[in-house]
C-alpha cells in the first residue's frame, strides 16, 4: 500500500510540476541568443531576456553526466554542477546553441532530472537567463521543475562549419574576438578544418590552433575527454606544436583574458587522432616567376618533425639540389636566394632529416627566370602634349607579363591611372591626353605582379589644356552709351589670338569690334558706337579656331549720351 502511495505522489508532485512550469514563457534559444548587428558592432551581446525565468526547447549534445548508473562524473566540467548544451530544434544555423548549467545537485535537486539527459534527447527546460562572466549568455536550471522529455533523434546534430577568422584575429596567446561574426555561433556545435596546433599547456590539456593565416583560438579542457586535470576521463596528450589537425569540432565558448572566442571538444571523435610526422608544402605551389638572384620564402606546415632539408629540381624532380640539409622544422620558412638556374619546371622538396621517406614537394612546377626589366622609352621628359590629343606610350621590357601605366601632374608626388593592366610585350599605348594643365607630368609603366619594377619618365614634360574662352564683361544687363568707353574683359586658356565681335539684335547678325588681339591682354576698351539698343551682345572667337567663343550671358544696352528733358511731346508751341 505505501508503494503505491509514493508511486502517486511522485506522479503528483511530477503533474503539478510540469504544471507550474507552463505558467513560464516558451522561448526559442534563437530568441534567447540573438543579438542586432547594431549592437554587437557596439560591444553588447547580453540577451534581452537576462534575468527572465522561461522554458526552452532544444536538442541536447551532450550528456551532463557519463553515466546516471554507473559512473556519475561529470562530461562537460563545472564543479559540482551539471551542465550541457542544447541547440534549437529549427533548421537555422546561427544564434542557435546555449549552455546549460544547474548549480545545486544534491538531495532533492535530483528531481530536475538532468543527470539522467542524454545526447540527441530532445527536452524542455525551465531555468533563469543569466550571463557568465558578462559574455557568455546561459541557462541556470531551476531545479524543482523536472526535464520535460519529448522525444530521441538518431543522433545530434551535424556541427556548422566555421573558420578561425571570423571568430578571433590575432596570434595565440592573445587573439581578440570579433564580436560581430563570432557571437552568433556562441553555445552552437561547430567545427573547424585544417588547423595548426601550438602553445600546448601539458598540464592542464589546452592548446591553440590557428589558421596559418594570423588567427588563432583556444581549444578548452571543459571535457573531461581532452583535460589533463583531475577530471579527466581517459589518459588524454594535447598534440605538440605545428600538429596539423584535420578538423577540430565542438562548442563555441569564451575566454576572459584575453576577450575571445574558444572551442570546446566534447567527445574523442570531435577530434581525430593525431597522424604520423607529416609535410606540406605552403610556398611556392607552382605557377609562381621567380627571377635569379631573388630572394623568396619557402614555407610549409609539418607536425611531430624538429628539422627539414630543402632541395629544388629543375627538371620536374627527376634530379634534386641540396638548399639546405637541415632547418628546424618549426621556423615553417626559409629564406632562399634563387639560383642561376633558368628553368620553367622546377619544384621544392622538403624532407624529414631523421627519416627522408617523410616528404612533401611542390604539387605544380614554378619558374626560375632573368631579372625582368622594364624601360620607358616615350614621353622620357621634355615633351608638350595637348589636351585631347592622342600620343603614344612606349616602352621595352623582358620577362614582365602585365604592367600598368600611370600619370603625375605634380612631378610624382600623386599618381593617377592611365590603364591598370596591359601586356608588357605590346610594347606600347595610345593615351588620350587628359584635359590637364600642368608642366610637371610624368608617366610611370610598372610590374603589376612585381611594383617595385618600375621605369618612369627622367623629367617632366608639359600638357596643354584644351583652348577655352571665357568672356566675364559685359555679360548681360549693363548700360553702354554711344561714345563712352566700355571694358570687354575675359580669361583664356590655349588660345593666342581673339577676335571680337557685337550684336544688337541678339545675335542675328555680328560686327566685328577687332579681327584679332591677343588673348593674353584679358581685356579690350570699346568705344560704344550707335545705333541704340537693348539687345546687345559682346561674342569673342579663337582667331584659329573659331568653334571656341564665348558669348555674353543675356543681353545689355546700348544707350544715348544725352537725356532731353523738354520737349517731352505733348506741348504746343
Amino acid at each position: 500500500m505505501s508503494n503505491r502511495v509514493s508511486i502517486i505522489i511522485l506522479i503528483l508532485i511530477a503533474y503539478l510540476s510540469v504544471s507550474y512550469a507552463q505558467d513560464y514563457p516558451n522561448v526559442s534559444i534563437r530568441d534567447i541568443q540573438y543579438v542586432p548587428q547594431y549592437l554587437l558592432a557596439s560591444g553588447q551581446d547580453g540577451s534581452e531576456y537576462i534575468g527572465d525565468t522561461v522554458q526552452v526547447t532544444g536538442i541536447v549534445m551532450v550528456r551532463s553526466v557519463v553515466d546516471p548508473t554507473f559512473d556519475r562524473r561529470p562530461i562537460m566540467w563545472a564543479g559540482a554542477r551539471w551542465q550541457t548544451y542544447l541547440q534549437d530544434t529549427s533548421d537555422l544555423d546561427t544564434f542557435v546553441g546555449l549552455n546549460l548549467m544547474q548549480n545545486d545537485t544534491t538531495g532533492v535537486a535530483h528531481n530536475s532530472l538532468m543527470d539522467l539527459i542524454d545526447t540527441a534527447q530532445i527536452v524542455t527546460i525551465v531555468g533563469v537567463v543569466e550571463e557568465l562572466g558578462t559574455r557568455n549568455t546561459l541557462l541556470y536550471v531551476r531545479a524543482i521543475y523536472p526535464v520535460q522529455f519529448s522525444g530521441q533523434l538518431p543522433k545530434r546534430p551535424e556541427p556548422k562549419e566555421i573558420t578561425i577568422a571570423e571568430m578571433n584575429s590575432g596570434a595565440a596567446p592573445n587573439p581578440v574576438n570579433i564580436m560581430t561574426s563570432g557571437e552568433k555561433y556562441e553555445g552552437q556545435y561547430v567545427i573547424l578544418r585544417n588547423v595548426i596546433s601550438s602553445n600546448r599547456n601539458t598540464s592542464t590539456g589546452t592548446f591553440y590552433i590557428n589558421d596559418g593565416l594570423g588567427n588563432s583560438m583556444l581549444v578548452q579542457d571543459q571535457s573531461g575527454y581532452f583535460t589533463k586535470r583531475s577530471h579527466k576521463l581517459r589518459a588524454y596528450e594535447p598534440p605538440p606544436d605545428g600538429t596539423i589537425i584535420s578538423y577540430v569540432q565542438g562548442v563555441v565558448g569564451h575566454n576572459y583574458n584575453p576577450n575571445h572566442y574558444t572551442i570546446r571538444p566534447i567527445y574523442p571523435s570531435d577530434m581525430p587522432a593525431i597522424f604520423p610526422p607529416a609535410i606540406s608544402i605552403l610556398s611556392p605551389v607552382g605557377g609562381e616567376k621567380w627571377w635569379v638572384n631573388s630572394q623568396h620564402k619557402i614555407k610549409w606546415m609539418f607536425s611531430y618533425l624538429e628539422n627539414v632539408k630543402i632541395e629544388y629540381s629543375t627538371n620536374n624532380g627527376s634530379i634534386w639540389i641540396p638548399i639546405i640539409l637541415s632547418t628546424p622544422a618549426n621556423q615553417n620558412e626559409y629564406t632562399w636566394t634563387v639560383p642561376n638556374t633558368l628553368s620553367s619546371q622546377c619544384k621544392i622538396k622538403i624532407s624529414n632529416v631523421a627519416d627522408s621517406s617523410i616528404y612533401s614537394i611542390s604539387p605544380l612546377p614554378f619558374s626560375i627566370i632573368e631579372v625582368p626589366t622594364l624601360n620607358l622609352t616615350s614621353p622620357i621628359g621634355g615633351e608638350v602634349f595637348e589636351a585631347g590629343t592622342q600620343r603614344n606610350i612606349t616602352w621595352t621590357s623582358s620577362n614582365v607579363g602585365v604592367i600598368k601605366i600611370e600619370y603625375s601632374t605634380d612631378n610624382g608626388m600623386t599618381w593617377n591611372n592611365v590603364i591598370p593592366s596591359i601586356y608588357a610585350e605590346i610594347g606600347s599605348y595610345s593615351w588620350l591626353i587628359p584635359n590637364v594643365s600642368s608642366s610637371l607630368c610624368k608617366v610611370k609603366i610598372s610590374d603589376v605582379e612585381n611594383n617595385f619594377l618600375v621605369s618612369m619618365s627622367n623629367s617632366v614634360f608639359t600638357i596643354l589644356p584644351l583652348p577655352a574662352i571665357n568672356l566675364t564683361s559685359p555679360n548681360g544687363g549693363e548700360n553702354g552709351q554711344v561714345f563712352s568707353q566700355l571694358n570687354i574683359s575675359w580669361t583664356s586658356v590655349s588660345v593666342e589670338n581673339i577676335k571680337i565681335d557685337y550684336t544688337t539684335n541678339n545675335g542675328t547678325s555680328w560686327t566685328n569690334i577687332v579681327s584679332s588681339i591677343p588673348a593674353s591682354t584679358g581685356s579690350y576698351s570699346w568705344t560704344v558706337p550707335y545705333p541704340l539698343s537693348s539687345q546687345c551682345k559682346i561674342r569673342l572667337s579663337d582667331v584659329n579656331d573659331s568653334t571656341i567663343i564665348s558669348q555674353s550671358n543675356s543681353t545689355f544696352s546700348i544707350t544715348s549720351p544725352l537725356n532731353i528733358t523738354s520737349p517731352t511731346g505733348s506741348q504746343n508751341w
